[in-house]
């Protein structure tokens, strides 16, 4: 009976997060420089008025920004969520490997030498990030301790790459104010292409965390635990290492470095709905599209016709809530 009403409560909790998610992408799509009216949104998706300029505002340029921002949230969620747990540290981020800070600089190494399309830059991006964490692997499967090392090779990289960024803006000349703008973060470039590549990684981390959501619970109780229970360790701590790693450099590669956002859903997930990784996944996917989308929504409706880099709104809502966290963890259990 216990069981029977958790997940009862689960669904409605997780209900509610869906009826949340739908409320903000309708917001969303109604919200930018010109409004929206939900008589023309109605309109547009029914086919009714498909040539207004209304309807090319919504096809053409917010539902793929909005899509591409609930995307890029649901691969931070999910990184940070698999960080967390592969470093078995409420505090661990996706950007803490150090892979984030190879994929900037590849994309602003491409942007530097200039002439790319977008398809371009992302590839470049990509192919930062997948170096850096190749290198930070090697080294570490020379040691013992593979997850502390791990932890230690991320925050050498971040700051050697970091290093090289800045190194690299000295050179940037004329593109140096929209470097740093796309290093703030922010989804100007949205573009349907750019969508369905994230889809296509975000789904499939998305996948993978679930079929590995078991064995996730049992690492958390502690390698001995897990070892004795006969789960390969290694294998499993390769795949969230994979996983963490390819989502956050996909979302870096196309919008550049937006913070927060897999720090602090897992923590609200997990107060909303539990530990369970097998309800967390989910919830944690929901939630961080939910708060992107919002986010980017603030970012270009504040200053509107102006916009703010989505990165800046994230850190001014994500630090007060991490705040809130750090405050409230004598009242409530973020791993129970």
């Amino acid at each position: 009976m216990d069981k029977i009403n958790s997940q009862c409560s689960y669904l409605w909790q997780f209900g509610l997060l869906l009826v949340l998610s739908c409320a903000v992408l309708l917001l969303a799509l109604c919200c930018g420089a010109v409004k929206i009216s939900p008589a023309q949104l109605i309109e547009t998706f029914s086919g009714l008025d498909g040539n207004s300029t209304a309807s090319q505002i919504i096809i053409s340029t917010r539902l793929p920004r909005i899509m591409l921002a609930g995307l890029a949230g649901m691969s931070l969620s999910l990184a940070g969520l698999a960080a967390q747990t592969l470093f078995r540290n409420p505090l661990a981020s996706p950007y803490m490997l150090g892979v984030s800070n190879g994929s900037a600089l590849g994309a602003v190494t491409g942007m530097l030498i200039g002439g790319l399309n977008s398809a371009s830059l992302t590839a470049c991006g990509i192919a930062g990030g997948i170096m850096s964490l190749l290198l930070i692997k090697f080294l570490a499967s020379r040691t013992g301790n593979f997850t502390g090392t791990i932890l230690l090779l991320g925050i050498a990289s971040n700051a050697l790459f970091s290093a090289l960024v800045s190194g690299i803006l000295l050179f940037a000349g004329e593109r140096l104010q929209g470097i740093i703008f796309w290093l703030m973060g922010g989804f100007w470039r949205a573009s349907w292409a750019a969508s369905g590549m994230l889809a296509l990684t975000t789904m499939g981390g998305l996948a993978a965390m679930l079929l590995l959501a078991p064995s996730m619970n049992v690492l958390l109780l502690g390698d001995k635990t897990a070892i004795s229970s006969g789960l390969n360790l290694r294998r499993l701590q390769l795949w969230l290492l994979l996983i963490v790693a390819i989502l956050s450099a996909t979302v870096v590669s196309v919008a550049g470095v937006i913070g927060f956002i897999g720090l602090i859903v897992p923590h609200l997930a997990r107060i909303i709905c539990g530990p369970e990784l097998r309800k967390l996944v989910p919830a944690c996917a929901v939630g961080g599209a939910i708060l992107t989308v919002a986010a980017d929504m603030v970012a270009r409706t504040m200053l509107s016709p102006a916009e703010i880099p989505v990165g800046i709104i994230t850190s001014l809502i994500g630090a007060p809530i991490l705040v809130w966290l750090i405050l409230a963890k004598a009242r409530v259990d973020l791993w129970q």
